[in-house]
């Protein structure tokens, strides 16, 4: 049994290096590949579906009100007027005169899906076909619209998605939740891109064609499914269009968020993906060696000779990330990282309860996942 994990240990260090590499070869190599085309300039309807305030949550939405890019609406979806983000739209609006804005209020429920039943309003005013879906906790570049619009030149292209970042070190849960974006979910991305060709859509920022859309059945389509991003995706593929991964990140920005939000958003994230494809969750035990080595060590009844292996195998992991983080945002404080080895013993938790709970609380919603996260009320 130890000489078994022990090779599996040195397996999983070995995964856990060539996912730096891919990381290394999306943001270092292929990054200078992408599509440049100043003169393809379309215009773009930007819809964010706004519930609650999100960290920071004015500067990140006057970002998108100073994009370098001619011409693009943005529309602001709200269920409720009372919603603590609605004056901070409305401000944004009389700040920014040259950009037009929409404020859609609808209080209709459509599905189970707080993000799609938001959306639902927005998309019915937006004015022009290409579509651009994006979170509240995102801020982006000037140039974020140049440098992903061009993708759709290709006119069998059917959706870009971008790799994203977190920034904002304020508190403990903003710390774990930059260690776990930055490092697992941008590695196990660009992985999946690289080793399998299969893009994992993530809905933060979601660039698409609202014609392709209504050709997958609208947005109701996905009013009852919790990963409606992932199967947008799948579906647009499935049509023959291609869903391509950007490798110019943008910032999801996280700070002072509490240490409950982030338990919850990846006890609901966990939840996604064990209902999606069980193989491929399985696989992500092969990224977290530190979990291996202390099942060696308590096996080994804590051998001097396997606490040696602990403490190597806690150092590797917890420079490779570190060196991974730095290269996805620097302005990350290096002491940041000595937070790995507790980060990944307590996503083996996170890892482990979709199997003991299917249920999910989402904004004030009490659901139970089913097969490809279709949402079913447990109220």
């Amino acid at each position: 049994m130890s000489q078994i994990l022990f090779i599996l240990i040195l397996v999983i260090c070995f995964f856990c290096c060539g996912q730096f590499y891919f990381v290394l070869r999306a943001l270092k190599i292929d990054i200078n590949k992408e599509p440049k085309g100043i003169d393809f300039t379309p215009p773009v309807s930007i819809l964010k579906p706004l519930r609650d305030i999100d960290p920071e949550l004015y500067e990140n939405l006057l970002a998108f009100c100073q994009l370098d890019y001619p011409s693009y609406e943005i529309i602001f979806c709200f269920k409720d007027s009372s919603d603590p983000a609605f004056e901070i739209v409305n401000r944004l609006k009389k700040e920014n005169y040259d950009i037009p804005i929409k404020i859609v209020v609808d209080p209709k429920f459509y599905g189970f899906n707080p993000k799609v039943d938001n959306l639902v309003a927005g998309l019915n005013v937006c004015e022009n076909d290409l579509i651009l879906i994006s979170d509240g906790d995102i801020r982006p570049h000037r140039s974020y619209l140049k440098e992903i619009v061009p993708f759709f030149k290709d006119p069998k292209v059917g959706l870009v998605n971008n790799l994203i970042k977190g920034d904002g070190n304020l508190s403990f849960g903003a710390i774990f939740e930059n260690l776990h974006l930055n490092i697992f979910i941008i590695g196990a991305v660009c992985l999946t891109k690289y080793a399998f060709g299969h893009p994992a859509v993530i809905g933060k920022s979601m660039l698409l064609k609202k014609s392709d859309l209504e050709k997958i059945g609208g947005i109701l389509a996905f009013k009852d499914y919790l990963a409606e991003d992932y199967l947008i995706g799948r579906k647009l593929q499935k049509m023959g269009k291609k869903v391509i991964i950007s490798n110019r990140m943008i910032t999801t920005i996280n700070h002072s968020r509490p240490f409950p939000k982030f338990w919850n958003r990846h006890l609901r994230w966990a939840k996604i993906r064990s209902r999606l494809h069980v193989p491929a969750y399985f696989s992500e035990l092969l990224l977290n060696p530190i979990f291996f080595s202390l099942i060696f060590l308590f096996t080994s009844f804590f051998s001097k000779s396997a606490f040696h292996l602990f403490l190597i195998v806690v150092i590797f992991k917890t420079v490779l990330d570190a060196a991974q983080g730095k290269m996805v945002n620097r302005k990350i404080n290096i002491l940041t990282y000595l937070f790995v080895p507790l980060k990944d013993l307590l996503f083996v938790i996170i890892w482990a309860t979709p199997f003991f709970k299917r249920e999910v609380s989402w904004r004030k919603q009490k659901l139970r996942i089913k097969r490809q996260t279709e949402l079913v009320s447990i109220d």
